[in-house]
């Protein structure tokens, strides 16, 4: 890992003479089944006062077990008791990593807000240098990668293609390798939690909000340990929520379609009538007919998919169930346990 870790001049903290209490970094971290992997990232983060002596005493960690079935909440338990004070939070089934974070950002106590991975690939070591980059025309500064060279060459080539369709058809300039390792003012994450869109990439969202923002390039590590649980069935419903979230593209896309398809249907039923007129209709085709009624029936069957997925999201918007339900949390060190302050 080669981020500098050393403060320029425009210093994140205030200067050991003035009298003002210094801020504290609150960190949120989503884990699912990491009981494996949580404790290492936790010494991690507690090392940091080590190379940002500016950062010792001046982390907080919310750790938001989803619905983990190991010890995770137990492992994150242990590890903060040996390494860095915080919160750890058990939500009683899976509710996603982005409904975690929300979970985790209700329970910053900092004037800043890390979010990163629990399973090491977000390396902490990277963290001061994003501090560094909150310079106070700046809300949130992005940790963009290198390159996506600890993923398979099929995880960068679905990647690449799939950022490059959303920058066409959402018109955003997302960077192609994706965002999701970010260190933003406390304003931002409460701006977060006023938005109450259930089925949206957070990610993107802070991206959209309209805050100023920059980026601090990283080194994205490998796994500490055990495998992921980004399942190819996550990965396509966040792509879906990511494009139906922020645009219209898909509806807009259908219906361009549909037009082009009735265009070509018009013009065959044009020339089949105009053949008819001079005498000179063929035996009827089986294989013209079935042709033509297997593309409009997929067309019609692709249309009402789309507006299903949108008619959907707004029948799971009205519904207001909880996106997470809490089922224990506890601080360390021991103590009466802090209520979420959002």
């Amino acid at each position: 890992m080669s981020t500098q870790t050393v403060f320029s001049d425009h210093r994140f903290f205030p200067g050991d003479g003035e009298a003002a209490v210094r801020p504290l970094v609150t960190v949120v971290m989503p884990a699912h089944d990491e009981g494996h992997t949580i404790a290492q990232t936790l010494g991690r983060i507690g090392a940091l006062a080590e190379i940002a002596p500016d950062l010792a005493g001046r982390i907080d960690v919310v750790v938001v077990s989803d619905g983990s079935t190991d010890e995770t909440f137990e492992e994150a338990q242990r590890g903060l008791r040996a390494s860095v004070p915080g919160t750890v939070v058990e939500l009683a089934a899976n509710a996603g990593s982005h409904a975690a974070i929300r979970c985790g950002l209700r329970y910053a106590r900092g004037e800043y807000v890390a979010v990163m991975a629990a399973d090491g690939q977000d390396p902490p070591e990277a963290l001061p240098a994003m501090l560094d980059a909150l310079r106070p025309q700046v809300d949130v500064v992005w940790g963009r990668r290198r390159d996506r060279s600890a993923d398979g060459r099929a995880t960068r080539l679905a990647a690449r293609l799939y950022y490059a369709v959303f920058r066409l058809l959402t018109g955003l300039e997302y960077p192609a390798d994706g965002l999701d390792f970010v260190v933003m003012r406390g304003a931002v994450a409460e701006a977060v939690l006023a938005h109450a869109q259930r089925n949206a990439c957070l990610f993107l969202l802070i991206f959209n909000l309209g805050f100023v923002q920059t980026f601090v390039d990283y080194d994205r590590g490998a796994r500490s340990g055990g495998r992921s649980s980004w399942t190819v069935r996550k990965r396509a419903k966040l792509a879906t929520d990511m494009l139906t979230s922020f645009s219209p593209a898909p509806i807009r896309l259908v219906s361009l379609i549909g037009m082009a398809v009735g265009v070509v249907g018009i013009a065959i039923g044009g020339v089949t009538l105009v053949r008819a007129l001079l005498g000179s209709v063929p035996v009827p085709g089986w294989a013209s007919l079935m042709v033509v009624t297997c593309t409009m029936g997929g067309f019609m069957l692709l249309a009402i998919a789309v507006m299903g997925e949108y008619v959907w999201r707004t029948l799971d918007e009205v519904r207001e169930r909880p996106l997470f339900i809490e089922a224990r949390h506890a601080r360390v060190p021991d103590a009466d346990a802090e209520a979420p302050r959002r």
